[in-house]
């Protein structure tokens, strides 16, 4: 089965070259970075949602936390979680996103205080399927 890649699935042409770089810039999720290989994707095309600045209906994303609610609900986000079953990573422990419980109830992080009670802020690597 091919995967794609999440500006292939969107169309939204800001991987380079792509039709709408001149005026969005090229999409981070499209450049080489820690993650490259995760998901199965090229870069962070299969993991778009643990990274700032992705766009979503014609506008930049803020920070895993503060968009994650949002990426749940993505045709895309639960495609790559079914092609990849058990394999599947939601949150790649690579780019720091492994805060802790302690953090969000401390509120030094305000990131993980807006998902706390999702499960999303517990430590550690999170490779479970996404229900």
């Amino acid at each position: 089965m091919e995967r794609i890649n999440c500006w292939e699935a969107k169309q939204c042409g800001r991987e380079p070259g792509g039709a709408n770089v001149a005026e969005l810039g090229v999409c981070p999720a499209a450049l080489p970075g820690a993650v490259d290989g995760v998901n199965k994707g090229t870069h962070a095309g299969r993991v778009c949602w643990a990274i700032a600045g992705t766009c979503c209906h014609g506008q930049v994303q803020g920070t895993f936390a503060r968009k994650l609610l949002s990426c749940l609900e993505c045709a895309f986000l639960q495609q790559v979680n079914e092609e990849e079953g058990a394999n599947f990573v939601l949150r790649p422990t690579c780019l720091g996103l492994e805060q802790t419980s302690e953090h969000a109830a401390a509120g030094s992080d305000p990131d993980v205080a807006d998902v706390a009670g999702t499960g999303v802020d517990q430590p550690g690597p999170r490779r479970d399927r996404i229900a």
